[in-house]
């Protein structure tokens, strides 16, 4: 059964905050409303992941403003103290320069589910960013660990630790990776060609 992934509506927000509250703990699960909030100004991050005509999941990547990004990435703020006016609207795309994986959840009830659709997310990554982005602007992707398979797939992927849970609000590791990095990785692992991963469509 085939994959993909389509922009997320208005309507698939609620089916979100409830995956996420599935997955993550009640303190790592972010409520309806602040996606709401997030979705309002840049609905362009939020996407579900398919399989056949089911949701299976869903990838949220916030295009976060310079001051916001630096008072999370510090730790200072947990990713529910982002407010929707903080994010770099859609007209702004060529400002954006670091993404924030805020979420990646995938139902899988036996694993077998799991392993595929992230690697055709992988496969399809440069065009969730490009509906954000300008990628050849992007320095960094980032992203919270809050789970053991995200700490295992970030480490995978040559993500680094850049803020230590013992110093975080969040009480979680911060993960970042230069976008030539993550570029590079996705390669060896796939063995495509760099223009190959540039044009992936969804």
């Amino acid at each position: 059964m085939s994959y993909k992934i389509e922009p997320a509506t208005s309507t698939d927000i609620s089916w979100i905050a409830g995956l996420e509250g599935k997955v993550y703990s009640k303190n790592d699960a972010v409520p309806e409303q602040i996606l709401r909030d997030w979705y309002n100004i840049n609905p362009n991050g939020f996407s579900t992941i398919k399989r056949g005509a089911q949701r299976i999941g869903h990838v949220d990547l916030l295009p976060l403003q310079a001051g916001v990004l630096s008072r999370f990435a510090s730790g200072v703020i947990t990713e529910r103290e982002i407010r929707g006016n903080e994010l770099h609207a859609p007209g702004e795309r060529e400002l954006v320069t670091n993404i924030y994986v805020e979420s990646l959840a995938i139902i899988s009830p036996n694993g077998n589910v799991a392993a595929p659709a992230v690697r055709y997310l992988l496969l399809n990554g440069m065009s969730l960013i490009d509906r954000l982005a300008d990628p050849e602007r992007i320095e960094s992707i980032i992203a919270v660990a809050a789970t053991n398979s995200g700490q295992r797939l970030l480490r995978a992927l040559g993500f680094g630790v850049v803020s230590h849970a013992k110093d975080r609000k969040d009480r979680h590791d911060l993960y970042a990776a230069p976008m030539a990095v993550l570029q590079d990785e996705i390669r060896r692992r796939f063995r495509f060609p760099k223009t190959e991963w540039a044009l992936a469509e969804i």
